[in-house]
């Protein structure tokens, strides 16, 4: 919603059903609101979301592993011992692999954060890495006993969401298939 220089916004919406009557009624319902904003909206309240960059991906029946790099917004500060981590691993509606660990990512040292499932069947860990500049993590999932989606030919969608520290962030991947859907890899 762009905001004109002089406080000016629109708010535009469309819905696939309206269900009011005749003449508004009918498949498509388009709705445009437009006003001055008085006092203008303050747009610096809005700050970049945690962008997340894939390094590597691999899925089998044994074992679904992922790497990934992560920068957290310019005024985001994580905390992964003390916030819950949650990752899903999916295709369209099904659940490739799910990690819940309710009491977050444990210290092991200053800069590596590990924590694992109560059953040991997933681990994930964080390692702040040695950059200039802004902060930016590695990410490192292993699940094992992901469930395989069905496989229908060229590339396959995986997406994975997750948030650790505090930090959400979601991607789409792009995973080859390989040996008739027994093997999924990025790139």
């Amino acid at each position: 919603m762009p905001i004109a220089s002089d406080g000016r916004f629109a708010l535009v919406g469309i819905t696939a059903e309206s269900g009011l009557g005749p003449p508004l009624g009918g498949p498509l319902l388009a709705v445009r609101l437009a006003c001055q904003a008085a006092p203008r909206p303050d747009t610096d309240q809005f700050h970049f979301a945690t962008r997340t960059t894939p390094v590597s991906a691999t899925l089998t029946a044994r074992a679904l592993r992922l790497r990934a790099i992560f920068a957290p917004g310019a005024t985001d500060a994580p905390d992964f011992p003390g916030s819950p981590a949650l990752l899903r691993a999916s295709n369209g509606d099904t659940t490739i692999a799910a990690v819940d660990l309710p009491s977050g990512l444990p210290a092991r040292g200053r800069r590596l954060f590990i924590g694992h499932s109560d059953d040991r069947r997933a681990a994930l860990g964080v390692r702040r890495l040695q950059r200039p500049g802004p902060a930016a993590y590695l990410l490192a999932v292993k699940v094992k006993s992901p469930t395989l989606p069905a496989v229908t030919g060229g590339p396959l969608s995986v997406t994975l969401t997750y948030d650790v520290g505090g930090l959400l962030s979601r991607l789409t991947l792009p995973m080859r298939v390989k040996r008739h859907g027994a093997l999924l890899r990025y790139p």
